[in-house]
C-alpha cells in the first residue's frame, strides 16, 4: 500500500475490508497527508485497530500544524537534522484510547474537531517532544502494525504478506516476526519465508545486529540468512545462540554452525542444560582452531 497513489490510498480509508482501512489510514498518517476529516470519521470505526491508526494519523498531523517550519528544515537538512530555532510544540492526542466505549470515541471526535477549528497549541512550548505520544510506544505500534496480517482472510493474508515483504521500513520486518509468533503453524511457513526474503536486502552488518534482536523470529532469520551468504564472520555469536530461550533460534544455529563448519557438535534437541553448554565450548574450541 505504500506504493499507492493518493487516490488509490484515499479510496481505501472507506473500504470495507478493515486490513485496508488501517493499512490506508496506517500509510496515509506516515506520509503526513492532510486528511484530518477521513481521520476524524475513522474514530468511530468499529474496530479498534482502525480507530487507532486514524488516531495516530491526527496526531502526527497536528505535530505538523503546530511546527509548520520542521518539515522545510528536515528536507533542506537531509539526514542531518539541526537544533530548532525556537523550542518545538509537543503534538496534541484527544483520543480514543484504545478500547473506549462509542461515548468516549464521540467525545474525542468533538475534540478533534474543536481543536482543527481553532488550531490551538495546547501543549505549549518547550523542549522537543515526539511526534507520537508514549501509547504508541515501539511494541504497541509493532502489535498495531500487525493486526491486519493476523485478521485477514486466507486470499488476503497472501497479498498482506507480499506487501510486508517488500515495503521499506524496518517495522515492517518486526510487524512479520510477530505475525509468525502469532499465527497457526499452517501460515508460518509463508510468513517466515516472506520474513527471510527480506533479510536478503539487508547488509552483513545489518544481520549482526538482528542476531541481538528482541524478537525471536527475527534472530531465527538472520542466522538463516548469514547461512545462505556462507558468512562465518559472526560465528561466535551464533555459537552463543545454541543457548537461546528459544527452542527455533537454538536449532537453527546448530543448522547454520553444522553448514558452515561441516561439523557437529550439538547439542541434540532434548539436550540438558549442562549438555548445551558442553556443546558450545566444543564448538568455540574448534572454532578457535580453525579460524574463518
Amino acid at each position: 500500500m505504500t506504493g499507492q497513489n493518493k487516490d488509490e490510498l484515499h479510496a481505501a480509508l472507506r473500504s470495507e475490508a478493515v486490513d485496508q482501512r488501517f493499512m490506508a489510514a496506517y500509510v496515509a498518517g506516515d506520509r503526513g497527508l492532510p486528511w484530518r476529516n477521513d481521520f476524524i470519521e475513522l474514530l468511530t470505526d468499529p474496530v479498534d485497530v482502525v480507530r487507532q491508526a486514524a488516531r495516530r494519523g491526527l496526531i502526527i498531523l497536528s505535530y505538523q500544524t503546530l511546527n509548520p517550519d520542521e518539515l522545510t528544515v528536515v528536507e533542506a537538512a537531509g539526514k542531518t537534522l539541526p537544533a530548532p530555532a525556537e523550542p518545538l510544540v509537543c503534538s496534541v492526542d484527544f483520543g480514543p484510547a484504545s478500547g473506549a466505549s462509542l461515548s468516549a470515541q464521540k467525545k474525542a471526535v468533538g475534540q478533534w474537531v474543536e481543536w482543527w477549528a481553532e488550531k490551538r497549541p495546547l501543549n505549549g512550548r518547550g523542549s522537543i517532544q515526539p511526534r507520537i505520544p508514549p501509547e504508541f510506544d515501539a511494541d504497541r505500534d509493532i502489535v498495531h502494525l500487525a493486526s491486519p496480517l493476523l485478521i485477514a482472510g486466507a486470499e488476503r493474508k497472501i497479498e498482506l504478506t507480499a506487501f510486508f515483504r517488500d515495503a521499506e521500513g524496518s517495522g515492517y520486518t518486526e510487524a512479520l516476526a510477530l505475525a509468525v509468533a502469532r499465527s497457526s503453524a499452517i501460515d508460518q511457513d509463508e510468513l517466515r519465508e516472506a520474513l527471510g526474503t527480506r533479510m536478503t536486502r539487508v547488509t552483513d552488518e545489518t544481520l549482526r545486529r538482528r542476531l541481538d534482536d528482541r524478537m525471536s523470529e527475527v534472530r531465527r532469520a538472520a542466522i538463516l540468512q548469514l547461512t545462505r551468504r556462507e558468512s562465518k564472520a559472526h560465528v561466535d555469536r551464533m555459537t552463543s545462540l545454541l543457548l537461546d530461550p528459544e527452542p527455533a533460534v537454538q536449532r537453527a544455529a546448530r543448522a547454520a554452525l553444522c553448514q558452515l563448519s561441516g561439523q557437529d557438535f550439538g547439542p541434540r534437541i532434548d539436550a540438558t542444560e549442562s549438555e548445551r553448554t558442553q556443546a558450545v565450548d566444543q564448538w568455540r574450541k574448534w572454532w578457535k582452531k580453525n579460524p574463518r
